[in-house]
């Protein structure tokens, strides 16, 4: 697997994440955040708060607005459980530099999901076909 931080940076390239939406692999069997333990997540996180790789937020309801959590890397782990992070231009330049290691992880190791998902989808693709 690529460094903790690395998949961290990833599972915030397309929006931002909390450490559980991170950590969710839906109807999937459990892949890349979700087979590691919450705290070395949460250690990742603070690695790359401490090293302006990502920023917390705090969600502000019910405006739906987020702002910025100073010295967030000091939180404890009950705290960051709580707030959304997203990244930072120097998390995006790292993102990039570790885009063919991602690639290689992610060849190697594609997501499955388990037989019952998959005939479900195959029942819900055919079903109008059927006589009955």
């Amino acid at each position: 697997m690529p460094p903790l931080t690395l998949m961290v940076l990833e599972a915030l390239a397309n929006d931002i994440e909390t450490v559980k939406t991170m950590r969710s692999h839906g109807e999937a069997n459990p892949y890349g955040l979700a087979l590691v333990e919450e705290d070395r997540v949460l250690g990742a996180i603070r690695d790359l708060l401490a090293d302006d790789q990502v920023e917390a937020l705090q969600a502000e309801w019910p405006d739906y607005r987020y702002s910025l959590v100073p010295d967030a890397a000091q939180l404890d782990s009950a705290r960051l459980r709580r707030y959304w992070y997203r990244p930072t231009d120097r998390g995006w330049e790292a993102l990039r530099e570790g885009e063919e290691l991602l690639d290689a992880y992610w060849d190697a190791h594609p997501i499955t999901f388990p037989l019952a998902v998959q005939l479900k989808g195959l029942w819900r693709a055919f079903r109008w076909r059927l006589p009955f």
